[in-house]
């Protein structure tokens, strides 16, 4: 973990790695990324491009909900929700006037 800018793909490249997440600002210059290609572009590495902009400004349960998007890509597993508590139904039904939210 850290600035991709301090640690440099060297560094990290030593670390048995296999998944990155890289949480990009919108400024980031190509020229960094260019530098880290050698490491992105590894076979068998997982890399998942977070928009730092976007995430950081999530709270609740859009936090949580994308902290299990990004879980679930990292694990390669498609259960993005919790467990339901014991007894929990299956479904919940939505009120109509309720709207689905999009998924990301």
């Amino acid at each position: 973990e850290g600035d991709p800018l301090d640690l440099g793909p060297e560094r990290v490249s030593a670390d048995p790695l296999d998944v990155v997440i890289l949480s990009l600002e919108p400024e980031t210059d190509e020229a960094v990324l260019e530098r880290w290609d050698s490491l992105l572009q590894r076979p068998g590495l997982n890399v998942i491009f977070d928009e730092a902009a976007a995430s950081a400004h999530l709270a609740g349960w859009d936090q949580s909900r994308w902290a299990r998007h990004l879980a679930a890509k990292a694990l390669g597993v498609d259960v993005l929700l919790p467990p339901r508590p014991e007894g929990g139904t299956r479904e919940i039904g939505l009120a109509s006037t309720a709207r689905p939210r999009s998924s990301a």
